[in-house]
């Protein structure tokens, strides 16, 4: 069962030659398969400020928050990177990122009071008062891109809740450069040299971490078969008329960010109308809602959606009016809810498509039943409980893709090694996810029919085997005794997965996990196939000595007391591009030795770059070399050092 869950198992049992000895930051990782550019673009998104105002990517998307912002930062510091636009912050910076200048300080803390930040997604600084084209935004969450950002063009790649978040030609690459350029900087006039743009190669290794977060597949979720009798009309009521484009999967199908069309479309679905029904139009500034407006923040311009062209509506929008839908797998975990942090529950964000709002928007034109269109309140436990159950098993996946992890790098790291420990804290995060997760209500009852218990005994077995995790997280063991904790709790949690959430009953599953339909083997339940990137965390990085444990040294003998010295990196994948300098000494002094210093990168035709380099020194036998190896961490360059010794056999004068 653990292979179906975790396809391609990471961080197994291959090894591909770097010793135990880089225990640092991801080197153990990247020792047992890690792709190195996923644990660069980590260190980027995770601690990299770009010579700015001190946030990072991280700073909105929260690891701890499932890589978004939750809307109750009531507790947050006010020397957080997040608060520079907050005025109760010493370092705040006028205007950054609050509402309007003659707004009261009080007024303007929306980031702490609805967790959403200003952005310009319509331009800069452009209307009468300089703010007309911002609008208030949530923070969308950024894992799974690698199935839900496939659009039509332009723009290239769906980012953001427009589907327009990135600049040029709006690929996913592109929207740190937009990030960075709005969210990084010290002024609104937002200029370069108020911070530093991403580099090309930075631009890469940050999208290619994104795109391994979270989920690279999507499901068919009418495989799954749901023990819960409230999920199994869920899953009925989800795919209901969906040839037709009726119901929830016309724009996610298979729970996931894709429409009917097969790419993530943008819809119009009135959600900005329904938020902004009591928004009394300020008159002096177009577009922005008065003090008096219920429920809204205090002078938040209404959101257009897509493109920069005026409104329909001619009420001062930017844009068509239209969102491009996130991918539902992970929403139980992901709350709050829309462009605007509008709703705080999974099941009152599914009530809102049975508001007449929603149902007379240009979505529904000619779609009928559209959305939840002829149905009672009561039918959200339905939809909540099949959404619910399909995220707490994308939750243990990853959380047994992580003990995977773990256990691999058994193989050469102790069992109180920091990196072990780290990567079983995380996969203890995940199944306190997946409890979370199935622990709710909706108007005062339970959201799941528990269904023989099942739902219950999930979480009774999540309970034990969150408690397994604590233990280990607080001693470390052995080697061999924590690895067969490890297999002891995948087990757990799997048998829970499999057996509390999903139907492998003979009626609905042959042979115990697949059902032959139209000639081919179909699963019975579902199977998420999993990013690598699921392992890495923030606050450990990319690190010299990782650089330097990935360097190895040849010594050819030359008749004559010569010999030729080559170091080369390891893997020919390696292309970090923080690396900034090699220098080689002779430790005792040699007057014919001078410094080597490697800087140059001979770039090859398939894309790689050749760091190997040849130096030819007096060969003195057992003689030690010192090479310091200089790389930017974090926007700080530092430096580590390694020993290398002359090999003993080298040739007599």
């Amino acid at each position: 069962m653990r292979a179906r869950l975790v396809p391609a198992c990471l961080l197994c049992v291959a090894v591909i030659g770097l010793p135990a000895s880089a225990e640092q930051g991801y080197g153990p990782l990247i020792a047992h398969g890690l792709d190195p550019q996923l644990a660069i673009g980590a260190d980027l998104f995770f601690s990299e400020t770009f010579a700015g105002n001190g946030r990072t990517c991280a700073t909105c998307h929260d690891v701890a928050a499932n890589f978004t912002l939750p809307a109750d930062l009531s507790a947050i510091s006010e020397s957080d990177p997040l608060m520079v636009g907050d005025p109760d912050n010493p370092a705040h910076v006028p205007e950054l990122e609050l509402c309007h200048t003659s707004d009261s300080a009080e007024n303007c803390q929306a980031i702490r009071q609805n967790g959403l930040i200003l952005v310009n997604a319509d331009g800069n600084n452009t209307g009468p008062d300089g703010f007309r084209s911002y609008s208030m935004r949530s923070i969308p969450h950024v894992l799974s891109l690698a199935t839900s950002i496939l659009g039509p063009t332009p723009p290239a790649d769906r980012v953001g809740w427009s589907g327009d978040g990135a600049p040029g030609l709006g690929r996913l690459r592109d929207f740190a450069t937009g990030a960075v350029r709005q969210h990084f900087t010290l002024d609104t006039a937002r200029l370069p040299g108020d911070f530093r743009e991403p580099t090309e190669p930075e631009l890469d290794a940050m999208a290619a971490f994104q795109l391994s977060l979270g989920r690279i597949n999507d499901i068919d979720v009418s495989s799954v078969g749901f023990l819960d009798a409230n999920a199994v009309a869920g899953v009925a009521l989800f795919n209901e008329d969906a040839g037709s484009g009726g119901r929830c999967s016309r724009c996610h199908v298979g729970a996931g960010a894709l429409a009917l069309s097969g790419v993530n479309d943008n819809f119009d679905t009135h959600v900005e109308e329904f938020r902004t029904e009591q928004c009394v139009i300020d008159p002096n500034s177009p577009g922005r809602c008065a003090p008096q407006s219920a429920g809204l923040v205090h002078g938040a311009n209404r959101d257009g959606g897509l493109g920069l062209g005026a409104h329909p509506s001619g009420d001062g929008r930017f844009g068509d009016g239209t969102f491009n839908p996130p991918p539902l797998i992970e929403a139980a975990d992901t709350a709050p809810f829309f462009h605007d942090n509008g709703f705080a529950a999974l099941e009152n964000a599914i009530g809102f498509y049975r508001q007449p709002t929603f149902l007379e928007s240009p979505s529904c034109d000619g779609i009928v039943p559209c959305g939840l269109e002829g149905t009672g309140v009561g039918v959200e436990r339905e939809l909540g409980a099949m959404l619910r159950i399909l995220n707490a098993g994308f939750n243990v996946a990853l959380g047994v893709q992580r003990m995977n992890a773990a256990y691999g790098l058994l193989s050469s790291e102790p069992g109180n090694d920091p990196t072990v420990i780290k990567t079983l804290t995380l996969a203890r995060e995940e199944l306190a996810d997946a409890r979370a997760v199935l622990q709710a209500k909706f108007l005062g009852i339970g959201v799941f029919a528990n269904t023989g218990n099942h739902v219950a005994d999930a979480r009774a077995g999540l309970d034990q085997s969150i408690a397994s995790l604590d233990s280990m997280i607080a001693s470390g063991a052995s080697g061999l005794s924590l690895a067969v904790l490890i297999t002891q709790v995948i087990g757990i949690s799997e048998t829970h997965l499999s057996g509390d959430f999903y139907d492998e009953t003979p009626a609905t599953c042959s042979s115990r996990g697949v059902t032959v339909t139209g000639g081919e083997y179909k699963d019975c339940r579902w199977v998420y196939d999993l990013g690598h990137a699921n392992a890495v965390f923030d606050d450990d990085g990319v690190t010299p000595s990782i650089i330097a444990a990935q360097t190895s040294f040849t010594w050819t003998p030359i008749p004559g007391g010569r010999a030729t010295l080559t170091l080369h990196w390891r893997t020919a994948e390696w292309t970090n591009p923080l690396f900034e300098s090699t220098v080689l000494t002779d430790m005792a002094p040699n007057p014919e030795f001078a410094p080597i210093t490697f800087t140059a990168v001979t770039p090859l035709a398939s894309g790689e770059f050749d760091r190997s380099y040849s130096q030819t020194v007096t060969c003195f036998p057992n003689r030690k070399y010192k090479m310091t190896i200089s790389a930017r961490v974090g926007g700080v360059t530092e430096t580590a050092t390694k020993l290398v010794k002359a090999a003993p056999h080298c040739i007599a004068f």
